[in-house]
């Protein structure tokens, strides 16, 4: 019949190599849709060109824990608006708080996220110091470090045990192209960031990637230690706090935005080279009320925090705020600065001299925020804590004990008294 092709002898045809490729692509593309739809652009085209995205990531794997992902649209009001807070980012939040509800933090309660670049001889000390204080994991955000910080950081990584070796202590993230990483976060959350704000860059993937894995996050310096004040020998009784480590205190603040902790200044001591210990070696600073401690760094409430908006300040869910360690508003929302200095339960000690050659290299060390260092801080007499004095101890097998008044006695005379009285 006419309407019945006649048949053909079944010939084998080669297979072409560029099919192969293809289907395999097409199988791979297909795959990453259904595991995740919204599959940012980016990655897919990483998986498909094999193409460096300019950031990587080291840390102990968190078993398919994604964080929260909205669809809600942009507007380019959103974008182009530094304080409009977009819906994306209230949608954002609100998945954070409702994970934290369901659960307890599943990273551990409080993390701290640390922006760093060639300060290798800096992290040991206040990883150590820190973890020892209650902190559960840390976000060291690498902006180019110079030899990379992979070899330091490793034992915080990968290995278990006490210390500098406790397994998933760290999550080592370089920044790469900043470009990239504003892209990226305007994609995520519609927050459209400066390219030269690196530092506020860094903040917002610390928050939006891992704010959900921890109740608290803090946002500080290598330079800045954290203290919880007041201790016997220190012959305090109006701060002395008898709270043992940090996450029972922050939990008197989880009703609140943000916890936002006031400097409190030190100096050089007279030391012209680096000291093994920060806390022990540097005892000197400013008097208590001087008006530059009122500054804040922050410890946000992710469940509560919408947007990180500079290296001092976040803003937060509506009816939420940032408040000091007495309970003091810090207003207006984003405001860098505390009603007055407020050490009452807790202080930031930020050694922002140190020695004289190490103060030259920072001088000389561009910042994450491409702004010029200052060179006009002078500080003067001081003492760096009880806690301190007792890690100090604990670290190093010495009796610091002096350090409560080291570097003060010289200078001070027959003050040393009110000295002890208002920098322990």
């Amino acid at each position: 019949m006419a309407l019945i092709a006649e048949a053909q002898p079944n010939r084998r045809q080669p297979v072409r190599p560029s099919a192969v490729i293809a289907a395999l692509l097409l199988v791979l593309l297909t795959g990453l849709l259904a595991v995740h739809p919204r599959t940012p652009p980016r990655l897919l085209h990483l998986a498909l060109t094999g193409d460096s995205v300019g950031d990587s990531v080291s840390d102990a794997g968190d078993g398919g824990d994604r964080p929260p992902s909205s669809a809600i649209p942009c507007n380019q009001n959103e974008i182009s608006n530094a304080q409009h807070i977009s819906a994306r980012e209230l949608d954002l939040q609100r998945q954070r708080d409702s994970i934290l509800a369901r659960s307890p933090p599943r990273g551990g309660y409080l993390a701290g996220c640390l922006v760093v670049k060639d300060q290798h001889e800096d992290l040991p000390d206040w990883l150590d110091y820190h973890a020892w204080l209650g902190f559960s994991h840390f976000y060291v955000m690498d902006d180019g470090s110079d030899p990379p910080l992979d070899k330091l950081l490793k034992p915080y990584i990968r290995l278990s045990g006490h210390g500098r070796a406790r397994r998933g202590l760290v999550t080592h993230r370089r920044l790469g192209n900043a470009t990239h990483l504003a892209a990226d976060i305007a994609s995520r959350t519609c927050q459209s960031i400066e390219l030269h704000a690196r530092q506020v860059m860094a903040y917002s993937l610390c928050l939006h990637t891992y704010g959900h894995r921890h109740r608290f996050m803090s946002f500080f310096d290598a330079d800045e230690y954290l203290v919880i004040r007041g201790g016997a020998h220190c012959e305090v009784t109006s701060s002395v706090d008898g709270t043992p480590d940090l996450p029972p205190l922050l939990r008197d603040y989880e009703g609140y935005g943000a916890l936002a902790v006031t400097w409190r200044m030190f100096g050089s001591n007279g030391h012209l080279t680096r000291q093994p210990h920060v806390l022990s070696a540097y005892t000197s600073c400013l008097d208590a009320k001087a008006l530059v401690n009122s500054h804040i760094k922050t410890i946000a409430n992710t469940a509560r925090t919408t947007r990180m908006t500079g290296p001092h300040t976040a803003h937060y869910a509506p009816g939420f705020s940032a408040v000091t360690a007495s309970r003091q508003k810090v207003q207006p929302e984003g405001h860098p600065f505390a009603p007055e200095p407020d050490s009452t339960r807790l202080a930031l000690h930020h050694y922002v001299l140190k020695s004289r050659s190490e103060y030259e290299e920072k001088m000389a060390r561009s910042n994450a925020m491409d702004a010029p260092k200052d060179d006009s801080i002078v500080a003067c007499c001081g003492a760096a804590g009880s806690r301190g004095q007792r890690w100090q101890r604990a670290a190093t097998g010495a009796d610091a004990s002096g350090a409560c008044t080291g570097g003060a006695g010289a200078s001070t005379g027959g003050r040393l008294h009110s000295v002890q009285r208002s920098c322990c």
